[in-house]
């Protein structure tokens, strides 16, 4: 923090005099607002990461809804404070292009890893997030540990039938499927995760309403029993 402002500082002195002298307000108001982002954590891409959530699994296992779900859940707990937020990284692909290539025998992105590093840490500084996304490689060790990862699994059958009403070719679900069948997500949590002993997994089924309830709740038991539910960092 202190580099930051020292920063800032540096920049003044190196100003004319008059322009100083004209600007001295403004510059003044500009160190206040820099130490109070700081000191909230909001430090932009260098800012403190926020405790977050990683729901992951194959794509058709529930993640979006589950972790929007849940979000909804934590904020209805908490009191005050930093509220929390759903961040889909599938969606932040699409809408800041966060891709070089594209698939178009698939119709889907390839997405660049470390552009989307980039933006996980400018969303993640200084907020409490619930993640989805369906790969875990990403969220390299500069994110810092999740509180916890919840791998959602689902009958093939299941991830079959949402797939198809999503619009899905033929060619794209089959993938997606044989992803979940091979197990393509819960090797890579383990070797992100479990292998680095970064953060606790739990693994989810995730195929019927009944388990969707379930899992929202054992989630946010399992945020409230870290105690960061509240704006004090404490749990109601």
């Amino acid at each position: 923090r202190m580099r930051v402002l020292r920063r800032v500082r540096r920049a003044s002195a190196r100003l004319p005099r008059r322009t100083l002298a004209l600007g001295r307000s403004a510059l003044r108001a500009l160190l206040r607002r820099t130490k109070g982002e700081l000191a909230a954590g909001r430090g932009g891409p260098g800012g403190a990461v926020g405790p977050w959530v990683l729901v992951t699994g194959s794509v058709g296992a529930g993640k979006t809804t589950t972790a929007g779900r849940v979000a909804a859940a934590l904020n209805a707990a908490a009191k005050g404070g930093r509220r929390w937020r759903h961040l889909e990284v599938s969606r932040l692909v699409r809408e800041r292009r966060l891709y070089r290539e594209w698939d178009d025998e698939l119709d889907a992105s390839i997405f660049d890893e470390e552009l989307l590093r980039r933006e996980l840490r400018r969303e993640l500084a200084g907020c409490r997030a619930v993640v989805d996304f369906h790969c875990a490689s990403c969220f390299d060790d500069e994110l810092g540990a999740p509180l916890a990862v919840f791998l959602l699994r689902a009958e093939t059958s299941t991830i079959w039938d949402r797939l198809e009403a999503r619009g899905y070719s033929k060619r794209k679900i089959q993938q997606n499927v044989e992803c979940e069948i091979f197990g393509t997500v819960a090797d890579e949590v383990e070797e992100c995760f479990v292998r680095k002993g970064r953060a606790p997994v739990e693994e989810l089924q995730n195929t019927s309403a009944e388990d969707l309830e379930a899992n929202v709740a054992r989630i946010v038991a399992r945020v409230r029993a870290a105690g960061v539910v509240r704006g004090d960092g404490g749990v109601t």
